[in-house]
């Protein structure tokens, strides 16, 4: 079980990444905020929660 969750979590953190780079590549984030962004994921440890019933909750 702690090796799907670890996967999933890699899982997320890629397909986070993929998208910042995707709008800093279309000119939508600044150098800056993209790096803030990034570092903020890495530094938290951030988990990405892709269910509508928690959005903007922090657990």
């Amino acid at each position: 079980m702690k090796q799907e969750l670890i996967n999933n979590k890699e899982f997320e953190n890629a397909l986070v990444v993929a998208i910042l780079s995707y709008f800093f590549k279309q000119n939508l984030l600044t150098p800056d905020e993209y790096t803030r962004i990034k570092t903020t994921l890495n530094v938290g440890d951030t988990i990405v929660d892709n269910n509508p019933n928690k959005s903007d909750v922090y657990v």
